[in-house]
């Protein structure tokens, strides 16, 4: 987390962690490992600032929770690609389909699913959408098994269902 934070080197490799910063407790181990073993059994899952609030840079005991590895994945912002050109997130051109042009994949356990395709981006972004929302879910049971604090479990489950609100928010405004 400092490392990210603040070295120059990791900075560079990572730029996206560029303005992050760890809130001021923090800065002391003593205190964020009061606070990380106050949580649960929490050695085998990653720290995430980013699920309970939309852009954050600060990691603080407020903003962090843990989640297992492939949760983590599906928070991961994607940037545009080759592939994917102008289409929204989720959604790439497929001009080679002699109908239906673009195609919805959808990264799960690893593995790349083809959800389906459509005839225009505004139906492929909100497959993807609905598909994501509906992938989110299915971790609930898995929160709900995992050894931490049952604070850290309610505010995983609600970021996830915020961000689920978010995306099919930011849906409705770009196509209505």
């Amino acid at each position: 987390m400092i490392r990210r934070c603040y070295d120059p080197k990791a900075l560079q490799r990572n730029p996206t962690y560029i303005g992050c910063s760890v809130c001021d407790e923090w800065l002391y181990a003593s205190n964020f490992k009061k606070w990380y073993d106050e949580q649960g059994d929490v050695d085998d899952l990653c720290l995430d600032k980013d699920l309970l609030f939309e852009n954050n840079k600060i990691y603080s005991p407020e903003t962090c929770v843990f989640l297992t590895h492939e949760m983590n994945l599906q928070l991961v912002k994607v940037e545009r690609s080759k592939d994917r050109g102008d289409c929204p997130v989720g959604v790439t051109y497929f001009p080679s389909y002699k109908y239906k042009k673009y195609v919805v994949h959808l990264s799960m356990k690893n593995k790349r699913k083809t959800v389906g395709y459509y005839h225009t981006t505004e139906e492929a972004h909100q497959a993807y959408i609905e598909e994501k929302a509906k992938y989110l879910k299915t971790f609930f049971p898995v929160i709900d098994n995992m050894n931490i604090t049952d604070e850290m479990k309610l505010k995983i489950k609600n970021g996830f269902l915020t961000f689920i609100d978010g995306r099919l928010q930011k849906l409705n405004n770009l196509y209505n």
